[in-house]
C-alpha cells in the first residue's frame, strides 16, 4: 500500500508540476523522475519475489557483491594511474571508478560492504577469503574516495549493525572471527606509507564540514536554504519530481552561498529528503517515510521467528539502506546507484514475507512465494531492460556526437545527435547539443543547417518548461537565420528578454545578451543590462 502511494502520489505531483515532461525522467544522470520511480518499484517488487519464494538473499547478495568489488578493483587501477578512460569530471586526487563520480562509487562500497557481509557466516575457505579481500578493498576504495556524505553514510550503518547484533543478530564465532580478520588487516594496511598518506587526507576532510567557508560546504547550504523556500511556497504536492534544477534560477540571488552569479544548474539541492519535498511536498515525504517505515518494521517483527541466516541477512541489509540514506543526505539519488535501495527493500520485505517451514507469520501473506512471483519479475525485467536500454543507447549516440565534434566531423556529429534526441525524447539536454551541432554546421555548409537548429530549439522550448540558455541558443539560431526586418529583429529581441527574465542573476546570460544588443546596435538596451551587471557583480 505505502509502495502505490508513492508512486500515486509521484504521478499526481509530475501532472501537477512545473515541468510535466521534465519530471517524466528528470534531470539529466539523476534520473529520478516519474518514469524511474516506477521501474524501481518494480524492481523492488521483483526483489521481494524472488527472495520470498528462495527464502533466503543469498543469490542477490552474492551479485551484488561482485558488482561492489569490479567497482573497487576498478578504482584501485585508477589510483594507480593505469586508468584507460579519461574522466573529464572527476577531481584531482580522487577516485570515481567507472562512476567517474566520488561520492556515486563512495555510495555504492558503502552500501554493498555492509550487504556483502551477510554472506559471511555461509562461506567457508577460499569463498570466505575471497569475500574479506572484497569487503577490504572497498574499504581502502571508501577512503580514496573523500566522499564525506559515504563516511557519514558508514558511520550511520555501524551503528543499526551495532544495535542489531547485540539484540537480535545471533553472534558466531566465525563473525567474531571476521570481525577480528578485517581490523587486524585493515591495521596492516594502514602501516603502508600510501595508504597512511590517503588516512590522512580523509581525516583532513572529515574536519572539512566544520568549515562553513569551505566551497562545497558552503554550496550545499546555500541548496538547503532555497529548498526549503520551494518547499514552502509548495508546502503539500511539491513542484514535481526532479524539478528543482528547473526551480533554480527563479529563486537565486546574486548572494547565494557557493553559487552567486555563476552560469550552472546544480541537478538538486544535495540533500534526498530536501529533494523529495521539493518534488513531491509534504505528502511525498509522508509517503516516502510510510514505505522505508513499513519495510524497516516488517523485517524487525521478523527476525525474531527467523532462522539465523535470515535473521543476519535481515541485520546486515538494514544496516546497509541505513548506510545509503546517510549518504544521500548529503548527496542525491541518481541513476547509477539510486536502484540499491530499492533492491534492498525488496529483499527485506521478501524475506520478512518468507514462510518458514514451522513458524506462521501473523499478518504477511505467502502468497508472493507463489502467485506474484513471476508476473512481477517479469514486467520488472521488461521495463527496466527497455528503460535502461533508452538511456544507454541515448547517451551512447550522444557520446559518439561530443567526439564527432571533437574530431571536426561537424555532419557527423549532427547525424549522432539526432539518434540520441530520437532514442530519448524526454531529455532536454540531448534536443539542447543537437540545435549546438546544427548551428555549427550550418556556419560551413548552408541555412538548411540552421533552420533545423531553430526547429530543435522551438521544440526544446516548447517540449519543456524554457531555460535561460535554451532561449539563448533559439535566438542566436534566430539571428543567424534572417536578421534583417524589423520582425526578426523583434523576435530575437523577445527571446533574450525572456531569457534573462528566467534567470536574471545569471552574469553569464546578461553578459551576452548586453553583448548582442551592442552589435545590434542597441546601445540603449545593451546599457540597461551593463547596469544590472553593476549591480549584483561580486
Amino acid at each position: 500500500m505505502a509502495l502505490a502511494a508513492f508512486v500515486l502520489v509521484a504521478a499526481v505531483t509530475a501532472g501537477a508540476g512545473v515541468d510535466p515532461m521534465g519530471s517524466l525522467l528528470g534531470e539529466y544522470k539523476r534520473y529520478h523522475g516519474l518514469l524511474p520511480l516506477a521501474a524501481y518499484a518494480l524492481l523492488m517488487l521483483a526483489a521481494l519475489a524472488a527472495v520470498a519464494r528462495a527464502r533466503s538473499a543469498s543469490v542477490l547478495l552474492a551479485g551484488v557483491a561482485l558488482g561492489g568489488g569490479l567497482s573497487a578493483v576498478y578504482a584501485v587501477i585508477q589510483k594507480l594511474g593505469l586508468d584507460w578512460v579519461t574522466w573529464q569530471e572527476l577531481p584531482a586526487g580522487r577516485v570515481g571508478g567507472a562512476f567517474g563520480q566520488p561520492n556515486v562509487l563512495g555510495i555504492e562500497v558503502v552500501v554493498v560492504g555492509f550487504a556483502a557481509a551477510a554472506l559471511w557466516s555461509d562461506l567457508s575457505g577460499w569463498w570466505r577469503r575471497l569475500l574479506a579481500a572484497g569487503i577490504l578493498l572497498m574499504l581502502a576504495t571508501l577512503l580514496l574516495t573523500l566522499s564525506r556524505g559515504a563516511w557519514v553514510g558508514t558511520a550511520a550503518a555501524l551503528g543499526v549493525l551495532a544495535v542489531l547484533w547485540l539484540r537480535r543478530i545471533p553472534a558466531s564465532k566465525t563473525a567474531l572471527a571476521g570481525v577480528a580478520a578485517l581490523l587486524a588487516l585493515s591495521a596492516a594496511i594502514l602501516a603502508l606509507p600510501p595508504a597512511r598518506e590517503a588516512a590522512t587526507r580523509a581525516a583532513e576532510r572529515v574536519g572539512s564540514p566544520t568549515e562553513f567557508s569551505e566551497e562545497s560546504v558552503d554550496e550545499r547550504l546555500g541548496l538547503w536554504g532555497m529548498a526549503l523556500e520551494m518547499f514552502a511556497d509548495r508546502p503539500v504536492l511539491g513542484a514535481g519530481p526532479d524539478a528543482f534544477s528547473t526551480l533554480f534560477a527563479e529563486y537565486r540571488e546574486p548572494d547565494l552561498r557557493g553559487y552567486g552569479t555563476k552560469n550552472v544548474r546544480p541537478e538538486s539541492s544535495h540533500n534526498f529528503l530536501l529533494d523529495i519535498a521539493v518534488g513531491q511536498g509534504a505528502l511525498g515525504l509522508l509517503v516516502w517515510g510510510a514505505l522505508v517505515g513499513s519495510v524497516v518494521y516488517v523485517s524487525l517483527k521478523a527476525m525474531p521467528l527467523a532462522d539465523g541466516q535470515r535473521r543476519r541477512q535481515i541485520g546486515f541489509m538494514l544496516a546497509a539502506l541505513v548506510g545509503y540514506y546517510g549518504a544521500v543526505f548529503f548527496s542525491y539519488g541518481e541513476s547509477m546507484t539510486g536502484w540499491i535501495p530499492w533492491v534492498l527493500m525488496g529483499a527485506l520485505a521478501g524475506l520478512a514475507a518468507a514462510k518458514p517451514a514451522d513458524v506462521e507469520v501473523r499478518g504477511v501473506a505467502p502468497s508472493w512465494s507463489s502467485r506474484a512471483g513471476p508476473a512481477s519479475a517479469g514486467a520488472a525485467a521488461l521495463a527496466l531492460v527497455a528503460f535502461a536500454l533508452m538511456l544507454f543507447v541515448a547517451d551512447w549516440n550522444a557520446g559518439s556526437a561530443a567526439d564527432k565534434a571533437r574530431a571536426g566531423d561537424i555532419r557527423g556529429a549532427v547525424s549522432a545527435a539526432e539518434s540520441a534526441a530520437a532514442w530519448n525524447p524526454l531529455q532536454p539536454r540531448y534536443l539542447l547539443k543537437l540545435g549546438e551541432y546544427r548551428q555549427s554546421a550550418g556556419l560551413y555548409f548552408g541555412h538548411g543547417y540552421l533552420r533545423d537548429a531553430l526547429s530543435a530549439y522551438e521544440t526544446l522550448n516548447t517540449r519543456f518548461e524554457p531555460t535561460a540558455f535554451g532561449l539563448i541558443q533559439q535566438a542566436q539560431a534566430r539571428a543567424r537565420l534572417s536578421f534583417e526586418s524589423e520582425v526578426d529583429r523583434a523576435e530575437v529581441f523577445t527571446l533574450l528578454e525572456r531569457a534573462v527574465a528566467l534567470d536574471p542573476y545569471n552574469a553569464e546570460i546578461r553578459q551576452g545578451v548586453a553583448g548582442f544588443y551592442e552589435q545590434a546596435g542597441e546601445a540603449d538596451r545593451a546599457a540597461a543590462h551593463r547596469e544590472a551587471l553593476e549591480s549584483f557583480s561580486p
